[in-house]
């Protein structure tokens, strides 16, 4: 029986919590019990691809058995930034999250873009992961290896790696168990295992888990009902079988399947600033105060910020917004269909006009074959093949709109409100867009919809070499080819857009904004490395990995808005609107350092010294399409890599009842990836940065029944210097000498010269600052640029907080021969990024 209750307070970027737990007797990490010694238990891990004690790698490494994943209440991969120093979880915008080892995330866009810190599963690349979405169930043991380690496990993990390993059948008896959790939000989930030999050499495992929960966030509806979404409906199952062959042989093959059917959110409250200024000026939203029709400033020069309010999006400055001013349902340019609204002052409380859906479907099948060779050699084949899918949809603009469309040949007044109400495509007698944009039909007011998805096969196969010889010299070889095809799509619809193509005969496939981005990845590695034992105390080691990438995409641009003369032959966004785009990457990469077993050091039982330099990769790719008939940006973007230079130490303290491992660091980051939108599309570039820190873990086994974990990552990182950057929260570059304008045919922003503009606006020809960036008003004296470029150097890198802090103690009470009860609480703090 086990009863767990827990509190989550978000204070700030701090977090506590507080766990009660009532179980059968266990031991409290011992390893000793007849003796009571207090000496903490050891994880055996594979993160050097063989079985060795976590405090003899050379490596900053965390890993969590099943016992540490129950005792610090880790359920999923987003748990795991609460235990780990300079690690972090964040949910992104389009389909998946993303995960950050020491500043290290993946900050590029697009489906060729790869991630900068490897999911694994069984040591195996798991492209399109769900570990930060499904719940751990039955897993031996989770490891997380921070910085580069791209020699053994590849070209995606220039930030680290994060390997799940999951239990593999015990051959030596039969075990079964079994779950069930109830908890607040009505969730309730139950889990559990079976394990039966079958024989004396072979054995089946399987093991499965369900969760159902309400949603933590409330959506207020049109209709002014709420719901409850960020809810969870999720299950899976998995099976493995395997054992010994011969005495020199075994194997075990896995197969497993994922389902979710979620109303969980990318994103809850919008908290916006209202921009009041007149339109082309009005950006929806702003970040800065306003003064006239630009940015206040401070004594430098610099736009004074103002923090997020409860207000909503001016939607005279949006496209849907200008295409119903267009369109004559709204009475004309500058109205804003929000006008009044504001939203709840609850941050769990939001406004919208769908409720967000999720649902994912994931399918595995690995195998692994090992041979022992009589030579000490070891032979082990890794197969495996992956379908992963996933598909976000909900509110664009997450507000309900207050002014109501005019009664027009368009928006008939179909319900006898006394305003107008657009009925949809098809009752047009016009096709329906090709995926369900869920706008709500008929609508009497601007509605905004999204959906991101992303749907991918991925086979790999590694086989790899390894010695286990008695002298001085040992090493790893092997081979790794991946195969991997599928598409991201992201798209935005307009019922305003759609009236338009009522209206003016546009093609519906011109009616909705897409980035579709069909690709494939064939990928090949060969890599080792090589150890030598040069004293009993001291080791070299020696690695090295030749990666070649080789991507494609098709090019399908968005024809949002385009007339039916561009691309005149695609279907729904489906065609090509040229060649396919194509790069290829081949690097050597590689690392080199050594470690020492000091033996008893200082104020340490036993410690071991190591230092390694690295240089790791992550492949370039190739740009989301581009929308069409607008100013072209560049196909592709360049490989990243860091130079890592590390020092380390992992001690055992007080007799073994204590552990402390540190670690210190510098990168030096080059090309590292970012996004940003130009044109409707995200456009990745390469910058220049440098990354420093230190992390420290200590944990403590205080008496027989006090337990204490704690763990400390600080972080400096900064872009280097390089070529000014456009800033696309401020266009004008801090520069008060110019101001934001709108271009109402394409809502895209240009920057003019303040003085120019206001000339204009004293003009006789005011009108005409509407054409301002489409340069229609450059014979009256305006001169638009798209942005003035800043200097970012010396800026820090997005996902990089300065700071992270853990600290908790577990208390263990024996209550009788039967049960025992532990009490815990954690803190946890993460600084400003």
């Amino acid at each position: 029986m086990k009863v767990t209750r827990r509190s989550n307070t978000v204070l700030l970027a701090g977090a506590s919590a507080l766990a009660m737990t009532i179980a059968a007797p266990a031991a409290i990490a011992q390893e000793d019990e007849e003796a009571n010694s207090r000496t903490l238990s050891t994880v055996v891990v594979t993160t050097q691809k063989r079985s060795e004690s976590i405090q003899d790698v050379p490596i900053a490494v965390s890993a969590f058995d099943p016992d540490a994943l129950e005792r610090l209440n880790i359920d999923t991969g987003s748990d795991l930034q609460f235990n780990i120093p300079n690690f972090g979880a964040t949910q992104g915008n389009f389909s998946a999250g993303g995960i950050s080892i020491r500043g290290i995330i993946n900050a590029a866009v697009g489906a060729s873009s790869d991630a900068a810190v490897g999911t694994h599963i069984n040591g195996v690349s798991a492209s399109g992961s769900t570990l930060l979405e499904t719940e751990f169930y039955d897993v031996e043991r989770i490891e997380i290896l921070r910085g580069p380690q791209g020699t053994l496990y590849g070209r995606n993990a220039t930030g680290g790696v994060v390997n799940a390993i999951t239990a593999k059948p015990d051959l030596g008896e039969f075990n079964a168990s079994v779950e069930a959790t109830y908890g607040e939000f009505n969730n309730q989930k139950l889990s559990g295992h079976m394990n039966v030999p079958l024989g004396e050499d072979f054995g089946l495992r399987v093991a499965g888990f369900a969760l159902k929960r309400d949603g933590y966030s409330t959506a207020i509806l049109p209709d002014g009902s709420e719901e409850d979404v960020d809810g969870r409906d999720l299950w899976a199952v998995r099976g493995t079988f395997g054992g010994d062959i011969t005495d020199k042989a075994s194997f075990w093959i896995m197969g497993e399947h994922y389902e979710e059917d979620s109303t969980r959110t990318r994103s809850t409250k919008q908290l916006c600033t209202k921009d009041d200024r007149p339109f082309p000026f009005n950006q929806g939203c702003v970040a800065y105060e306003t003064s006239g029709l630009g940015y206040a400033r401070d004594a430098n020069g610099n736009p004074i910020q103002v923090a997020p309010g409860f207000g909503t999006v001016d939607t005279s400055g949006t496209l849907g917004g200008v295409l119903a001013a267009n369109l004559g349902l709204f009475p004309a340019f500058g109205t804003d269909s929000n006008a009044g609204a504001t939203t709840s002052s609850d941050l769990r409380k939001f406004e919208t006009n769908l409720i967000p859906q999720f649902e994912a479907e994931s399918n595995t099948v690995q195998a692994e074959f090992q041979y022992e060779f009589d030579n000490d050699l070891t032979l082990t084949l890794l197969a495996s093949h992956n379908e992963n899918y996933r598909e976000f949809s909900d509110d664009y603009n997450k507000g309900i709109g207050t002014t109501k469309f005019g009664i027009t040949p368009l928006t008939p007044d179909l319900d006898g409100d006394g305003d107008g109400d657009f009925p949809g495509l098809g009752a047009f007698g016009l096709p329906n867009t090709p995926v369900d944009s869920r706008l709500r039909t008929p609508a009497d007011t601007l509605l905004a919809t999204d959906n991101s998805s992303s749907d991918f096969d991925t086979t790999s196969f590694e086989a790899r070499l390894q010695s286990d010889f008695d002298g001085d010299f040992n090493f790893t070889v092997g081979a790794l080819r991946l195969n991997s095809i599928g598409e991201t799509n992201y798209f935005v619809f307009f019922n305003t857009a759609e009236a338009l193509a009522v209206a003016t005969g546009l093609p519906v496939d011109r009616t909705y904004f897409r980035s579709r981005s069909p690709y494939k990845l064939k990928a090949f590695g060969a890599f080792g490395e090589a150890y030598w034992q040069a004293t009993d105390q001291l080791k070299w080691t020696l690695g090295l990995r030749y990666t070649e990438d080789k991507k494609r995409q098709e090019n399908t641009p968005s024809l949002l808005l385009a007339p039916g003369t561009t691309f005149p032959g695609v279907e729904n966004g489906f065609g090509q609107g040229g060649p396919a785009q194509t790069a290829e990457f081949e690097e050597i990469t590689g690392r080199f350092g050594f470690d020492y077993e000091a033996g008893p050091f200082w104020f340490t039982d036993d410690s071991l010294l190591y230092a390694n330099i690295a240089r790791g990769y992550k492949g370039g790719g190739i740009n989301p399409p581009q929308s069409a008939g607008l100013a072209s940006v560049s196909n592709t973007f360049d490989p990243e890599f860091i130079n890592s230079f590390e020092v380390g130490s992992k001690s055992t303290l007080f007799g073994g009842a204590g552990v402390l491992n540190l670690a210190a660091f510098y990168y030096d980051y080059e090309g590292y990836q970012i996004s940003s939108i130009v044109n409707r599309t995200s456009v990745n570039e390469n910058v220049d940065a440098t990354v420093k820190g230190f992390e420290a873990e200590f944990y403590y086994q205080v008496t027989d029944n006090l337990r204490i974990d704690s763990t400390l990552g600080l972080l400096d990182t900064e872009l280097a210097d390089q070529a000014p950057l456009l800033d696309t929260f401020d266009q004008t570059g801090g520069d008060p000498n110019y101001v934001v304008v709108k271009d109402p045919a394409t809502t895209q922003n240009c920057v003019a010269l303040v003085s120019e503009v206001n000339a204009l606006l004293a003009s006789p020809f005011a009108a005409a600052a509407a054409g301002i960036c489409s340069g229609a008003a450059i014979p009256l004296g305006v001169n638009p640029v798209i942005g003035i470029p800043v200097d970012v150097s010396g800026n820090s890198l997005p996902a990089a907080p300065d700071i992270t802090l853990s600290v908790g103690a577990e208390y263990e009470f024996a209550m009788n021969e039967s049960w025992d009860m532990s009490i815990r609480g954690d803190f946890y703090h993460r600084g400003e990024m």
